[in-house]
């Protein structure tokens, strides 16, 4: 995906402007629930890969920086459910995230999460 700003990373221009997309990360808790943490502009980038049939990424989501993004979490996008699988800080600078996301309940976010989901 190629933005146009003044950024580069790797071909992706990023642009507080692109962020348009209003999305809520959420939490588990200990009951089962998930629960909003807080709402989050992102730059969400669909990968085109069907949800429910790949263990791979459906979905790229880029905000800025947020040390309250973990592999513990999901966002919701409208009606879609994103379970966060990875988080990377873009050339690790405190300003901007690259996380990949799938739309599936994978089996090995379960397992590497240790929660029970319902």
């Amino acid at each position: 995906m190629k933005l146009k700003t003044k950024q580069n990373y790797n071909g992706t221009e990023l642009d507080t402007n692109q962020l348009r997309e209003l999305t809520t990360l959420q939490v588990l808790t200990a009951d089962g629930t998930w629960t909003s943490d807080q709402d989050v502009w992102a730059l969400v980038d669909d990968l085109g890969v069907p949800g429910m049939v790949t263990t791979k990424p459906t979905h790229r989501v880029y905000t800025r920086y947020l040390d309250t993004v973990t592999t513990v979490k999901r966002f919701l996008w409208g009606t879609k459910e994103l379970y966060v699988s990875k988080v990377r800080d873009i050339l690790t600078r405190q300003r901007w995230m690259e996380i990949e996301c799938s739309e599936a309940r994978l089996a090995n976010w379960v397992v590497d999460n240790g929660k029970t989901v319902t």
